[in-house]
């Protein structure tokens, strides 16, 4: 059988029936060569009797010695020790399993973590709200750094965010662009355009003023433009108030406000200086000078395609947890009409169903991922098969013009929720060209191997508010704010600073949080909770039988 012939995400036709529950789920790569063969009648009789061997102490070391399983017969003295030789039976046993998966012996590295990436302001935020509405986190392992997204890094307890133990903790093969949090706004306060306009006009009148405002970049549509902004962040707009709030911001960050700073502070404006003003006090001034125009209330805007009309809601840890997890999830962040790879992925991700599951794809995950021409590779598709097709002039020109539109519907139709086959098929539809079944595979192939290549992370998005206490501590830069390490340490949370010249990137730091790193989830046995499991807190010599 060819590699291309290999669906990665469909389990195949026909094997539920007798492949157990934890394999008989749409799963990674492995899942397609641990597919048993169907059972003879003698098999079916033999397994009949190591059932029965379960109850019958020792009658399953006489079917291992005929089997000429020695570790079966290693085992089966633990048959006398009922529920407790059951237990240790279930210990090594999940070796087994996890091999099954890929996942290698049991000495498995423990080197898998949950990882949150956030800012100051954005603590500051949860803490006053109670938690973190749907976060999006990062699974990797721990010498792989996660890039971006702020220099707070929280480190998550695995059982918190384990699919098996809560079936909203969703955790997808790739960075699924799940939906972000709503961003805070505040709205305007009535007449507040006006009163910005009158509180500046009159420093544009001083000509030094203007002249040196126009050489280090001002514009004089600048005051216009956040005049604008405050129309637009007015109750019930209708022109996206996030956008309308990073104007401003700019707007307070402009030489035109500098040189009003200067001025209400009783210093002389010294033109050639105003560019310069920054500083603790000056951000403090901004701060009191947004307060003239904006509402305190934090709040976010939606748009109600029902309703048709823009809706307000209380910034409430519950308004936007239920705002996120109503949203699409995989591919519900981008907001662009146009699908690169990374977004086509996303569409395709796959759902984990457990810790050992989440473990099994830890090959892929890579600091700094290869790519895929995905453009080429499918040109080179159709190019091949404009040769054999009867409508190959067709299938040509979509070769020569059409690819990344091609690609794009494609993109479209997934994101409608069609199968990868289907939004192929409607796809080449789409473009006048009726695809035979080696062109519709062929791309199908190409979409797959994209959706399975390396990547940087996996994503896990709870569909939940998550508290603080679900995670274990914080990696925070020796610059983070006194309030912001109370905020984290009253939480419960361990906080470590991390030496941003040695280890920017926080992965040094993780190894102080070695009891947070996962290899192998727990499995329930006839004694309940088996006594190995490698994701417990529990240091290595206290495992007991776990040590195995």
């Amino acid at each position: 059988m060819a590699v291309n012939d290999i669906n990665i995400f469909d389990t195949p036709q026909g094997v539920g029936s007798i492949l157990p529950p934890q394999i008989d789920a749409p799963g990674p790569l492995a899942s397609y060569f641990t597919r048993p063969m169907v059972p003879s009648p003698a098999s079916r009789r033999r397994d009949t009797l190591k059932g029965i061997a379960q109850f019958v102490p020792f009658l399953g070391g006489e079917i291992a010695k005929y089997d000429n399983d020695k570790l079966g017969m290693a085992l089966s003295s633990l048959d006398a020790l009922g529920p407790a030789g059951t237990a240790a039976k279930g210990a090594v046993l999940v070796g087994k399993q996890a091999a099954k998966k890929g996942l290698g012996s049991l000495d498995q590295p423990k080197d898998m973590m949950f990882v949150h990436n956030t800012s100051e302001d954005a603590i500051k935020s949860f803490d006053q709200m109670g938690g973190i509405p749907s976060p999006s986190l990062a699974v990797q392992p721990t010498d792989i750094p996660l890039k971006g997204f702020g220099e707070i890094q929280l480190i998550g307890k695995p059982k918190n965010f384990d699919p098996s133990v809560d079936p909203r903790n969703a955790v997808y093969s790739a960075d699924a662009y799940t939906p972000r949090a709503p961003k805070k706004i505040r709205l305007a306060k009535e007449g507040a355009a006006e009163q910005l306009t009158k509180d500046y006009k009159d420093l544009l009148s001083d000509k030094d003023l203007l002249e040196e405002l126009l050489k280090g970049g001002y514009t004089g549509d600048k005051l216009n433009d956040a005049a604008d902004s405050l129309r637009n962040l007015e109750k019930g707009n209708l022109h996206y108030p996030e956008n309308r709030i990073d104007e401003l911001e700019r707007f307070f960050d402009s030489d035109l406000v500098k040189a009003k700073y200067v001025k209400e502070t009783g210093k002389d404006i010294d033109p050639k200086k105003v560019n310069t003003m920054t500083g603790s006090n000056f951000y403090k001034w901004v701060a009191k000078e947004k307060d003239k125009y904006l509402s305190q209330e934090g709040v976010f805007q939606y748009f109600d395609d029902f309703e048709e009309t823009m809706v307000t809601k209380p910034y409430t840890l519950e308004n936007a947890t239920r705002n996120m997890i109503e949203e699409t999830q995989r591919g519900g962040e981008a907001a662009s009409s146009f699908y690169g790879p990374a977004r086509l992925r996303a569409l395709m991700t796959e759902k984990m169903t457990d810790l050992p599951d989440i473990k099994s794809q830890r090959s892929r995950i890579q600091n700094n991922p290869a790519g895929i021409t995905l453009e080429a590779d499918l040109e080179d598709i159709l190019i091949t098969q404009s040769k054999l097709a009867d409508n190959g002039d067709a299938i040509y020109n979509i070769a020569m013009e059409d690819v990344d539109n091609l690609i794009n519907q494609i993109g479209i139709n997934l994101d409608d929720g069609d199968t990868i086959e289907d939004a192929v098929s409607s796809a080449y539809s789409f473009f006048g060209v009726r695809p035979s079944s080696n062109l519709i595979d062929d791309t199908v192939d190409l979409f797959k191997q994209n959706a399975a290549r390396e990547t940087e992370y996996l994503e896990a998005k709870p569909m939940r508010a998550v508290g603080f206490d679900e995670f274990a501590g914080a990696i925070v830069p020796p610059k983070t704010s006194k309030e912001v390490i109370d905020i984290l340490e009253n939480r419960g949370l361990k906080v470590i600073k991390n030496d941003p010249e040695t280890d920017f990137m926080k992965t040094e730091a993780r190894q102080k949080f070695k009891d947070q790193m996962f290899s192998i989830a727990p499995i329930a046995g006839a004694g309940g909770i088996t006594a190995l499991s490698l994701s417990d807190n529990v240091d290595e010599d206290d495992k007991g039988i776990g040590s195995l």
